[in-house]
């Protein structure tokens, strides 16, 4: 319970909504033994046994905790969104205002024409020649002036509305921009955490080579092979920073023509050596040749997270649960965008329809995830109009596997060529 409320969903448990207890006797567990403290039990097989039970009746509790409390959040923010629909409401509340401003001017100018027009009728009329009626009526529409004039000052909008308006469409504009650098900041922070544990690898081997070296100088044995091998980590690690020096803060305001195929495999050719050692090959095969105008390190990120996502699941689950015994990461050029898909076990069914949320994770709980990798690339893409979505294909267990990213928004003169 410490751990989920530090880290991953604000669904779980918690101490306040505790759902149960183990009651355990001497009688029918006398093989669990208490330490001398009566703090825990002692670390033997069948404390081990009942601890693998109660970490999944945990899990149970948490999940339908979950699910459940995320279930009733959608329903909540669909019925405000029907009710809004109803209601006629706008979704844009600056754009009403503007409206608003925009229907008040029109009506101020057309009751200014009106009151020009009556003023011109008015003056025309000789008052010595009409009768008592008439002259009412001239009395009752001279009045009428007088009160659209009134309105039409009302109408006008004042100095401190258009500057509130103003203020309120920078502050809402500030604050998007504030979430987009947000965003960004954090799928830099989730490719570097990978970069990380890359460079512990790397390390780990240089230090490997450096000693086999010492060795070999002692007894003059050739040490070419330790050499080719630590030129080998360093490029690993070369290539693998030079991913990162993209997306740093610098890069990302410019737009460029990115040809999406050349990307994608320049891409690949930098994370080959990484992937190698785990094993892992990354193929690229090609429908179109899509052309965008989009930010380069933007791009970067979203294919990053994306294969970020697909190293886990196919380093950290057993063969026996994958789709496929080839380790295996696929792109395919498309005339609107990309696919990319692994040989792994594919996504879990209780989180298809939830999986660009925040905070959605199946990790298990050794290698709990934030749940933000994919979250990061629907926020990413939303910035160009863009989206990443989950196609209906199933893989040969019977689960989705496939994301399809469209990025028509983007795409250089309207369409691929």
């Amino acid at each position: 319970m410490a751990s989920e409320m530090t880290s991953g969903s604000t669904y779980g448990l918690r101490v306040d909504n505790t759902l149960g207890y183990f009651a355990l006797t001497g009688e029918r567990n006398f093989l669990l033994t208490e330490k001398s403290d009566r703090e825990g039990f002692v670390e033997n097989a069948p404390y081990r046994g009942f601890l693998q039970i109660a970490r999944a009746c945990r899990k149970f509790a948490s999940d339908s905790m979950e699910n459940v409390r995320r279930a009733v959040d959608q329903y909540a923010k669909k019925q405000e969104q029907a009710q809004a629909t109803a209601s006629g409401r706008p979704a844009d509340p600056v754009a009403h205002l503007q409206k608003t401003i925009a229907d008040t001017s029109a009506v101020r100018d057309l009751v200014e024409k009106q009151t020009i027009d009556l003023h011109r009728d008015l003056a025309g009329i000789d008052m010595d020649a009409v009768d008592e009626r008439t002259a009412k009526a001239v009395r009752l529409a001279s009045a009428a002036m007088s009160a659209m004039e009134q309105v039409k000052e009302k109408l006008a909008p004042t100095v401190e509305q258009l500057g509130s308006l103003r203020r309120i469409r920078d502050d809402i504009d500030n604050q998007r921009d504030q979430m987009i650098s947000l965003f960004e900041s954090a799928a830099v922070g989730l490719s570097a955490r990978g970069l990380a544990h890359e460079l512990r690898t790397h390390l780990t081997e240089i230090r490997q080579q450096t000693n086999a070296i010492q060795k070999a100088s002692e007894t003059g044995a050739s040490v070419q092979p330790m050499l080719r091998a630590i030129r080998g980590a360093c490029s690993a690690i070369s290539s693998s920073a030079s991913l990162i020096d993209p997306m740093l803060p610098r890069s990302r305001a410019v737009k460029e023509e990115i040809d999406l195929q050349s990307f994608v495999g320049e891409y690949i050719a930098g994370r080959k050596p990484s992937m190698a050692r785990y094993g892992i090959g990354m193929a690229v095969s090609v429908r179109a040749s899509t052309v965008l105008r989009m930010n380069r390190s933007r791009l970067l990120q979203v294919v990053d997270n994306l294969v970020q996502n697909s190293i886990y699941w196919l380093r950290h689950t057993d063969v026996e649960q994958h789709a496929s015994p080839s380790r295996m990461i696929e792109f395919e050029i498309l005339p609107t965008g990309f696919a990319i898909w692994d040989t792994g076990p594919g996504v879990s069914e209780k989180v298809e329809e939830s999986l660009f949320e925040m905070f959605v994770s199946t990790k298990p709980d050794g290698n709990v995830g934030q749940g933000l990798g994919l979250f990061i690339v629907s926020q990413l893409l939303d910035i160009d109009g863009c989206r990443a979505m989950l196609s209906e294909q199933r893989n040969s267990r019977g689960r989705r596997y496939r994301f399809v990213v469209d990025l028509s928004a983007v795409l250089s003169g309207g369409a691929a060529r």
